[in-house]
């Protein structure tokens, strides 16, 4: 049995998603910090959960970040994970080491199927003109996303280049100012099913809230999405296999992971 979530907005969240009205310090818990700054955070109920749903399942965190990015999260080190997939599926990180046979994979379906990244930005950089684009970043030499500005976007223009760029087997998707773009061959859903196959296992239960999790609903049994999550738009409860949280914000993490303790029977 594997259990995969997006890390995100699915099980860690920002201070702005911690509603203090039902919150008290005590039940949260830094999980990341930058230049020695917190900035993502989990409830004590989710960590304990976490830590048995672990002890019984093959936990895997799934997420768009970059593997530095990932590293910096703490509440995951003392668990003593497996795997970890890292660059929207791009990486699959086994025993603390880069699955190589996975990279393989990747980088050849990349070069066969998809242009090359570098010739990708620099069609974007047509459009990106009167600083609506705040920064542009590489991803592990894998994808690209942008920080944008949401009230300069040139629509026409961007819609357009996601046309040109969806010919040429890559995807384009926005959450809120993240302008994301990304071979379609590296997605989430793959990278999980690599796993499960390794592992051969057959019962797959995800979680996750936004667009670029969707490839998970599409390998698993079960897949849950907080209530606050872009998915839930996208879908309109579509899938069978997909179910969602009854609150928003960090406590919909305690809800994602009671039901999937409950689901395995774990508890």
């Amino acid at each position: 049995m594997l259990y995969a979530s997006d890390l995100d907005r699915t099980l860690i969240y920002s201070f702005k998603l911690i509603d203090k009205q039902i919150i008290k310090d005590q039940d949260i818990k830094v999980v990341e910090r930058l230049s020695g700054e917190p900035i993502t955070y989990m409830t004590v109920k989710s960590i304990d959960l976490l830590k048995k749903i672990k002890d019984k399942l093959l936990f895997v965190p799934v997420t768009t970040r970059t593997l530095e990015q990932f590293q910096r999260i703490d509440v995951f080190k003392p668990l003593d994970l497996k795997y970890a997939v890292v660059a929207n599926g791009g990486i699959i990180v086994e025993n603390n080491s880069i699955n190589k046979e996975w990279q393989n994979i990747i980088t050849n379906k990349i070069a066969d199927k998809c242009i090359d990244l570098h010739d990708a930005i620099k069609e974007f950089e047509k459009i990106k003109y009167d600083n609506w684009v705040k920064k542009l970043r590489i991803a592990d030499e894998l994808f690209f996303y942008c920080i944008v500005d949401e009230n300069k976007i040139p629509q026409d223009e961007l819609d357009d280049y996601i046309k040109w760029i969806n010919e040429k087997n890559w995807i384009a998707t926005r959450q809120g100012r993240k302008l994301y773009f990304i071979p379609k061959y590296v997605n989430k859903g793959d990278a999980v099913k690599f796993i499960a196959d390794k592992e051969n296992i057959n019962s797959i239960a995800a979680s996750g809230d936004s667009s670029l999790d969707l490839a998970m609903a599409n390998v698993s049994n079960r897949f849950i999405v907080p209530k606050h999550g872009g998915i839930c738009e996208i879908t309109d409860g579509k899938l069978e296999c997909m179910s969602y949280t009854t609150v928003e914000g960090i406590k919909a993490a305690d809800e994602i992971l009671m039901t999937i303790a409950n689901y395995y029977n774990v508890l």
